[in-house]
């Protein structure tokens, strides 16, 4: 099921993500499917633009992790990512979900919709 996030309206909107992993990382954020922003840094952070010019948009973001020394298993185990959505005065918190793709390359990723309030 796809999370909802209520924005306020006419809000400038921001988008911060954050990873703590051994692995090596790479990352892109969408809206829509519109690619707004690549990435391969563990803290990074993308302006979305006007709530009022994206509400009813699919924000959607994976960070892609390979592992080419040690346990894939337990540095996925370990890896955390925050995503941080920032409106006006206020912030919501989520994390995405986590999938193994193979012995050395697993995925975070997250869909969220936004609405304004």
């Amino acid at each position: 099921m796809m999370k909802t996030i209520r924005v306020h309206a006419n809000s400038p909107l921001k988008l911060f993500v954050k990873i703590s992993s051994e692995a090596v990382v790479g990352s892109y954020v969408s809206l829509d499917d519109q690619v707004v922003k690549r990435s391969g840094l563990y803290d990074f952070n993308v302006d979305l633009g006007n709530s009022n010019d994206i509400a009813g948009s699919q924000l959607s973001g994976a960070s892609n992790f390979f592992v080419a020394l040690g346990d894939a298993d337990a540095i996925r185990k370990q890896t955390k990512v925050l995503y941080v959505l920032k409106w006006a005065e206020a912030e919501e918190e989520f994390g995405g979900d986590v999938v193994k793709i193979n012995d050395s390359i697993f995925m975070a990723y997250f869909v969220v919709k936004l609405i304004n309030i």
